[in-house]
């Protein structure tokens, strides 16, 4: 259930948002976490209730509560390797999307431009009528830290945003 929540949390605020930004651009760096380029124009901003800033784009150019598309992380503390940790929250995740009619795409190896490897997987599903579309990254962390990278936008804009989102995460390092 905490990583159904985890990956349901950033689909809830799609939908409807009212977060503050806190003016941060260019890179998102949390200490002994990760960093990464944030697109351009985009904002972070803290959402309620996450521990990492969650990169925006859409609050300053549509309004409050109008987000075209966002990134987002959470974290977990996992003996596990990052395979077995990604194979069991994928397949978790499935189950708990079936009644959203989710099509989950192929898992995939993932290798940032610097060499950090990690996995990708795309997901399809309607959620209060809208149909969105996740760019999922997995990364393994200092220690036993996995990290999950929530990249999400509406599926009649996942043309446009998907190389934003690939641009962004080539960029992450944990």
């Amino acid at each position: 259930m905490r990583n159904f929540l985890r990956v349901l949390w950033p689909l809830l605020f799609l939908a409807a948002l009212a977060g503050n930004s806190h003016g941060a651009a260019g890179k998102i760096s949390v200490p002994n976490a990760f960093s990464y380029q944030i697109p351009t124009g985009w904002t972070a901003i803290t959402l309620p209730g996450t521990l990492y800033p969650t990169a925006v784009e859409g609050p300053e150019t549509s309004g409050p509560g109008h987000l075209k598309a966002m990134i987002s992380i959470n974290t977990d503390d996992s003996p596990l390797s990052l395979t077995e940790w990604v194979s069991k929250s994928v397949a978790r995740n499935q189950t708990l999307f079936a009644a959203l009619h989710a099509h989950a795409g192929e898992l995939e190896r993932f290798t940032t431009a610097t060499g950090v490897p990690g996995f990708r997987s795309t997901v399809e599903l309607t959620a209060r009528g809208r149909p969105l579309h996740y760019a999922l990254y997995f990364f393994a962390g200092h220690a036993n830290m996995k990290i999950a990278v929530t990249c999400a936008c509406a599926a009649t804009d996942a043309d446009h945003y998907a190389p934003l989102f690939e641009a962004a995460m080539e960029t992450f390092s944990p």
